[in-house]
């Protein structure tokens, strides 16, 4: 599949696809545990690096 085929697929789809050497493919959605631990990291991190 082409770049240009792709994202004509992609645009008719709700879902988030990739593109993986010329082939779709459905990207897993994060699960609220996943999103918990990365804000958790993202507010450690914020708050260790001096600006």
């Amino acid at each position: 599949m082409t770049e240009d085929e792709f994202f004509e697929f992609v645009r008719t789809r709700d879902e988030k696809w990739e593109l993986i050497d010329g082939e779709p493919m459905m990207m897993a959605g994060a699960n609220q545990r996943h999103q918990d631990i990365a804000a958790a990291a993202n507010r450690y991190f914020r708050q260790s690096i001096p600006l």
